[in-house]
């Protein structure tokens, strides 16, 4: 069986963007509110409220909020 994480990630305009990072396993993230900019590997995309993304974590990847307002996202991570 796999383990899976679920985290609620609020992002702020003025955070500084993090690293990018690489886990064990899938990822799946949800944005519910806001605008993320999600970079996985060297592809960027822009993420709105109800835009998914699911994909092998293995993969170098980072989030950051877009626009001037805050965003939050649901992020479930399985090992």
């Amino acid at each position: 069986h796999k383990r899976r994480h679920p985290l609620l990630v609020t992002l702020v305009p003025d955070d500084q963007s993090a690293l990018p990072v690489s886990d064990a396993g899938e990822e799946f993230n949800l944005v519910l509110e806001g605008e993320i900019v999600f970079t996985i590997e060297d592809k960027v995309f822009i993420l709105k409220s109800g835009d998914s993304v699911y994909f092998n974590a293995n993969l170098m990847h980072k989030q950051a909020c877009s626009g001037d307002v805050k965003a939050r996202f649901l992020t479930v991570i399985s090992e």
